[in-house]
């Protein structure tokens, strides 16, 4: 997962000039082989690394901190801390490529970051839980939000299309996308540690739909820019992460 804002997947000053000029190119211009090749770089590139832990650290405790002492600004700079949402798009390009090996490197590396995440808000919250015990800014990340999920849906394309066009993920959808998933997160750990079951679950069910539809969204806009299947398995992964998105949504809505 990287963390660098405005560092292209590839650095043109080390690549050779044949391939500076296939990084020029749309990545829905690219052949079967180049798109392989171009899936192992960016697996590479959203790789757990020491970065990725720290900031998860660092977002956690802020998130904690604006949660228990019902503070907006310290989430937001949670959510501004919290590691590029890389993964997103490498698991909607898995998904579409029909990569299984790939979809499950870009699942751990992004579970990994939020898991982090979430137990050091929930150990955040628990600490300060003496100076305030608040909900009422974890509670609405506890149910469906049809601006915030607009908000997610949008990031992941914008993510999406700048990894098409320019092989890089763009800072500010990241941090859209981010927000959407790491606030219901860090309202799950703060609900367990506060000991609230109807908040912890209905933030880890926002969180399982927000993350669902990142997915769904992103695959979705390489689709539509004509980024076309390279296995047979692509169906499976796609339809199954669709389903997933469906079954979140409803159980969402119901929830509500």
């Amino acid at each position: 997962m990287t963390i660098q804002p405005t560092e292209p997947l590839n650095n043109p000053d080390e690549m050779s000039p044949a391939r500076r000029r296939r990084a020029r190119r749309m990545l829905t211009q690219l052949r079967a082989d180049e798109r392989e090749v171009f899936l192992e770089e960016l697996a590479h590139s959203v790789s757990p690394s020491v970065d990725l832990f720290l900031y998860a650290i660092l977002a956690g405790v802020l998130i904690g901190l604006g949660f228990s002492l019902d503070q907006n600004a310290f989430l937001i700079a949670g959510a501004l801390a919290t590691p590029r949402m890389a993964p997103i798009t490498g698991l909607a390009l898995a998904a579409v490529s029909g990569s299984p090996r790939f979809f499950i490197r870009m699942f751990a590396a992004l579970i990994v970051a939020l898991v982090l995440l979430g137990l050091v808000a929930g150990l955040s919250g628990l600490i300060t839980s003496s100076l305030s015990s608040g909900v009422l800014l974890a509670l609405e990340h506890a149910s469906l939000n049809l601006v915030d999920f607009g908000l997610l849906l949008v990031g992941a394309v914008l993510m999406s299309l700048s990894v098409a066009r320019a092989q890089q993920v763009s800072l500010l959808a990241s941090t859209a996308v981010a927000y959407e998933l790491a606030l219901p997160l860090g309202a799950v750990a703060i609900g367990v540690v506060q000991g609230n079951p109807e908040l912890s679950q209905g933030a880890l069910l926002m969180f399982g739909l927000h993350l669902t539809w990142a997915v769904v969204a992103s695959a979705g806009t390489f689709v539509a820019l004509g980024f076309r299947p390279l296995t047979g398995y692509s169906h499976s992964i796609a339809m199954a992460v669709v389903l997933m998105g469906l079954i979140t949504l409803v159980s969402a809505m119901g929830f509500g």
